[in-house]
């Protein structure tokens, strides 16, 4: 580092202020002293502390000193330069040596200021260690734990964080306590793992963050680069270097998700190239005791009257060991319906894993890949495979099911499953698919997001005619009616589904298909009136036979404008909102305050009035208006006190990436709202988001996490920062200024420090929006400009200011006349005011130079030289450029020892040379018209540079 610029910081009381103020304000909060955190020019004044302190008490007979002060600087050689050897570095970095007397001095003034300050320490004689718990990492072996939390997160997670439980997470915290005196915790120094041992629940939420910044550089490609942040700015540059890293990174690149889906317990599956059913035993995990040996894993697997014993292949991984996955155990085709119970089983005695979630039934049902689906109440929407006996049948009411054959010896049913459609199993029960059977319409023909509207009422839209869901007891049967707009019909059971309900009532499930009873378009209302009940039974609804509509690239997110299709048999017209283009498609402007599109259905009997849902995303704050486009970053003191939203979803998650240095368990930096279904919209109280803020990232991004899609809505900035990532200066020569161009983001006041080559020239300069300027000389060199923002008031009311940012950069005078010279070609007098005759101008004779340019300090655009010529003997002379824009004219003086200052020269019209005095024979009438004193406001030079 510059020899001058360490000088200067040494010299800089208010940074030395500044610093002692955020120390003594932090140290007492901090759970780490390394938390702190300190920068370059800080680090001057700590070290240079640090020796003044050694100094004074080391010859002393003071027995130790508590300073808060003198711990930081150590913890921070200790997170500098620790690399295995500490009092090396220490000595090196205050400039004197530290015999064993002094080392044991320090430790044990260290260790008082921990205690005075109830801070997390070891024993008293473990003097380095005690410091460097503090680092919790230090730079040098930063590589080593990301390395370490790397395979975790690769070999022990698989790379999902769901599976970090909390079990995991302590197994973890105990392998990290156990340090590098394990085999699979060798990378974790001592350090490291004292600081996890004294703080466990602290480092777990660190090591959690860690992972997180894992995962999401892995797949979203976001890095904490404008975090403050010490480990975080460790981790990308680890992340930058690391061959593993960069490996994984390769192995995932061009996914759109996650990757396959995971298994925890075994499952069946079909095995189509070997025509077989196989029963499939993910890994497992087995946590293992500090420097526990691999043990002997078996499985064990019982169904029907068969059981078999197989061998559990078995690996390390960071907290314990795992088992590999075995997926050809063959399982006949008559026992798939069977209950199939395994074990996993640890040294031939103790059962550590237990399985019994393949129960008996009458029916298995396979998604797309062929392997078993796990339901409760509902199945889920897509594509399915089911098998059942060959004497077993499967029945739906709709178009769910569309191939049946004969494979196997069993039945197998093609399915293509829409939330709403109902499967009748072989036992007689009805299984919905997307959610839980309700009475009520069924919504396998539903379209969302589309009404029709009438006198002011919302009749959902059916593609197809609905059919209905009800319970009753058998009893009731005969005395039901149905009521469809004007018409009443008596309840047939010819017409209806009977359904096994599996509660304790008499009651039973009934699906009346209303197509029976409806063969056109239109607006339907139904009632089903069943004796002796109190439920109502009211449904209305809209029917359009064969009726869709499509989005063009919807959601529309930041968009102006959007696509619509309709796919029907009649006529669609829309109205000033939208503009036909062709087959029943139009184009519109997404307007913020505009929720839903109007459009006419046109039947052959009557029109119907269509509200199409806009699944646009649209956002406000506080009592602001309604926006789509992108927000701005926004300042963090202007931060909304609510916010809104409206978007298809039900649900939204805001969140925020974790602050390494929060501790705090219970600190949450997510919210989970629910849409208000009366207002559809959300609204999201931000007042716990105001602690989500901090000071380590300049930027802090809150995203939006629907159930569709996810993205970073808002950027929060929390202090100023520079968006100009060079220094620019500038020549302002009209107003003889220089020009510190910024573009500085943040609404904090900012001042600047301008030094250059090392000497402070300005201090506390006002920086505006554009940055700032100074009546200083032109002068080439190195310039470097500290920007500061107000932070807190000192003691007296005072601004305090905390250094930000610091640019660098190499100005030269675009002006500079070094290595150059300056010819004076000749002499013009000023023309009068007022005067219709051109000036006369006095050429001069021979080779009339100014060689040695330097400029003057603290006089802008004057220099002094060496005056040559022919004539005259060398001479020191002053140049004025009176356009310092083009250095043309100006004026010219010489230096006189009698006159202890520049003085003007004399023109000779006779000999046409420039004199210092007149010629002492010439008489005074002579002189007068011979010689004439270049007065500068009489005057001017011509000049040319070369």
């Amino acid at each position: 580092m510059d020899t001058n610029h360490i000088a200067q910081v040494l010299q800089d009381k208010k940074l030395q202020k500044h610093l002692n103020a955020k120390i003594n304000r932090q140290f007492k909060t901090c759970r780490y002293i390394g938390d702190i955190v300190i920068g370059e020019d800080e680090y001057i004044l700590l070290k240079a502390y640090l020796r003044s302190i050694c100094r004074k008490y080391l010859n002393t007979s003071e027995r130790y000193i508590t300073s808060p002060i003198f711990a930081v600087a150590l913890v921070q050689i200790g997170i500098h330069k620790y690399d295995g050897r500490f009092w090396p570095h220490v000595e090196r970095e205050i400039g004197m040596e530290l015999p064993g007397s002094y080392q044991k001095w320090i430790g044990r003034s260290f260790y008082k200021t921990l205690e005075k300050y109830n801070k997390y320490k070891v024993a008293e004689n473990e003097m380095m260690n005690n410091i460097l718990l503090h680092c919790f990492i230090t730079n040098y072996y930063a590589s080593d734990l990301f390395d370490f939390l790397f395979a975790y997160y690769q070999i022990d997670l698989e790379r999902d964080l769901t599976s970090n439980s909390k079990e995991m997470r302590d197994y973890l915290m105990q392998s990290m306590a156990s340090g590098e005196n394990t085999a699979r915790a060798y990378k974790i120094k001592k350090h490291t793992s004292d600081a996890v041992a004294f703080n466990t629940r602290g480092c777990k939420i660190r090591v959690g963050k860690i992972l997180r910044f894992m995962d999401n550089a892995l797949f979203y490609g976001l890095f904490p680069r404008t975090s403050q942040n010490r480990i975080a700015q460790l981790f990308c540059k680890w992340a930058d270097e690391s061959k593993k890293f960069d490996q994984a990174k390769k192995a995932i690149a061009g996914l759109t998700k996650r990757g396959e889906k995971r298994y925890s317990s075994p499952y069946l599956r079909y095995n189509g190239s070997q025509n077989r059913f196989e029963l499939v035993l993910p890994p497992q995990y087995i946590h293992l005791a500090t420097n526990e040996e691999l043990p002997t894993l078996h499985w064990k697997i019982a169904f029907s009257n068969v059981e078999k014993t197989l061998e559990a292949e078995s690996e390390n991984c960071v907290t314990g060991c795992k088992t590999r996955i075995v997926s050809d155990i063959y399982i006949p085709s008559d026992n798939i319906f069977d209950s199939i119970r395994i074990e996993l089983i640890k040294n031939d005695a103790e059962v550590i894993h237990k399985f019994t979630n393949i129960r008996a039934a009458c029916i298995r049902f396979f998604d797309n890949n062929w392997e078993l689906i796990h339901y409760t109440d509902a199945l889920p929407i897509g594509d399915a495979f089911a098998f059942t006996h060959t004497e077993d049948t499967l029945y739906t009411d709709s178009d769910a099911v569309y191939n049946c054959e004969y494979l196997n010896g069993l039945n197998l049913y093609s399915m293509e499953l829409i939330k709403g459609d109902i499967i009748r199993l072989p036992d007689g029960r009805a299984l919905p698919v997307g959610s839980v059977l309700e009475d009520g319409l069924l919504k396998n023909n539903l379209k969302n997001g589309v009404y029709v509207m009438r006198e002011g009422v919302k009749h959902p839209v059916f593609s197809a005619v609905p059919s209905i869901y009800f319970r009753m007891s058998p009893t009731q049967e005969r005395g039901t009616l149905i009521r469809i707009n004007e018409e009443k019909y008596r309840f047939d059971i010819a017409r209806a589904i009977k359904c096994n309900t599996q509660d304790k009532t008499d009651e039973y499930g009934y699906i009346l298909r209303l197509s029976d009873y409806i063969k056109t378009d239109g607006i339907f209302r139904v009632n089903i009136d069943i004796p002796n009940s109190r439920k109502a039974n009211d449904y209305s609804f809209a029917v359009i036979n064969q009726f869709d509509y499509k989005y063009e690239d919807a959601p529309f997110i930041y968009k102006k404008e959007g696509k619509i299709t309709f796919f029907s048999t009649g006529m669609i017209l829309g109205d000033e909102h939208s503009e036909h283009i062709a087959n029943n498609s139009f184009v519109f402007r997404i307007d913020p305050d505009i929720d839903y599109l109007p459009f006419t259905y046109q039947t052959a009997n009557e029109n119907l009035a269509l509200r199409v849902y806009l699944p646009a995303f649209k956002w406000k704050f506080d009592d602001g208006a309604w926006h789509t486009e992108r927000p701005e970053e926004i300042w963090h003191a202007e931060f909304p006190k609510m916010i809104y939203l409206k978007f298809p979803d039900d649900t939204v998650c805001l969140d925020m990436p974790p602050l390494m240095t929060d501790d705090n368990e219970d600190a949450e930096y997510s919210i989970k709202v629910e849409k208000n279904k009366e207002k559809h919209l959300f609204v999201c109280d931000t007042r716990k988001m105001l602690s989500w803020f901090g000071f380590e990232d300049i930027i802090r991004p809150l995203s939006l996490h629907f159930e569709s899609i996810s993205f970073v809505f808002l950027r929060v900035i929390t202090h100023c920062f520079l968006a100009n990532s060079e220094c620019q200066i500038v020549e302002d020569r009209p107003n003889r200024k220089l020009w510190f161009r910024s573009s500085i983001i943040g609404f904090s006041d900012c001042v600047a420090d301008v030094y250059l080559d090392g000497i402070l020239i300005a201090e506390k300069v006002e920086v505006k929006s554009n940055g700032f300027k100074l009546s200083i000389p032109f002068t080439s060199g190195k310039y470097r400009i500290d920007y500061f923002e107000a932070d807190e008031e000192d003691d007296f009311g005072a601004p305090d200011y905390r250094l930000f940012d610091t640019k660098e950069c190499n100005y030269k005078n675009t002006k500079d006349l070094s290595g150059k010279t300056i010819q004076i070609v000749s002499v013009t007098e000023r023309r009068q005011k007022g005067s219709i005759f051109s000036s006369p101008e006095y050429v001069l004779r021979g080779n009339v130079t100014v060689s040695s340019i330097q400029a003057i300090p603290n006089e802008i655009d004057s220099f002094t030289g060496v005056f040559s010529c022919d004539t005259l003997t060398p001479l020191q002379v002053k140049v004025t450029f009176e356009n310092p824009n083009n250095m043309k004219v100006g004026a010219l003086c010489f230096w006189s020892d009698e006159e202890d200052g520049y003085i003007e020269f004399m023109y000779d019209k006779i000999e046409g040379i420039l004199v210092l005095s007149e010629d002492e024979s010439t008489s005074s009438s002579e002189a007068k018209n011979r010689y004439l004193v270049l007065y500068e406001d009489s005057y001017y030079y011509n000049f040319r540079i070369k």
